[in-house]
């Protein structure tokens, strides 16, 4: 059953003219969208925090070489990702992909809280 609210009615045919959302696929955008502008916004929070452990441990002269680490770092990553697409489904490698990245995260949290982050490792993570 489909609750019709003045809201709904005026933002459901922007939205399909804009983004080409169909029918049944609303609840599936705003699903994506929050999860999207969630990752976006702790990116946003735990990102200066990184940049500070990194200057704090090494010198804006290092610099040049952690961008060309993260370079090359996401060339092989991107690759072997790619690889993984072509052998297992979408579904699989996002669901797999947003496990390793939850926990990836939970590591350095519990790293930042014992003091054990190093900030070059940190860095490269969310360059990536």
């Amino acid at each position: 059953m489909r609750i019709s609210t003045p809201m709904s009615d005026t933002l459901r045919p922007v939205l399909r003219k804009l983004f080409d959302i169909r029918d049944g696929e609303y609840r599936r955008c705003i699903l994506m969208f929050t999860s999207l502008f969630l990752l976006i916004a702790a990116m946003m929070m735990v990102k200066p925090v990184s940049t500070a452990l990194f200057l704090s441990a090494f010198s804006a002269r290092q610099l040049p070489f952690v961008y060309v680490l993260t370079a090359l770092l996401a060339a092989v990553i991107f690759a072997w990702y790619a690889s993984i697409l072509r052998t297992f489904s979408l579904a699989s490698v996002m669901r797999a992909t947003l496990g390793s990245s939850i926990a990836m995260l939970l590591v350095f949290w519990g790293c930042i809280q014992f003091h054990l982050a190093k900030g070059v490792f940190l860095y490269l993570f969310l360059n990536i």
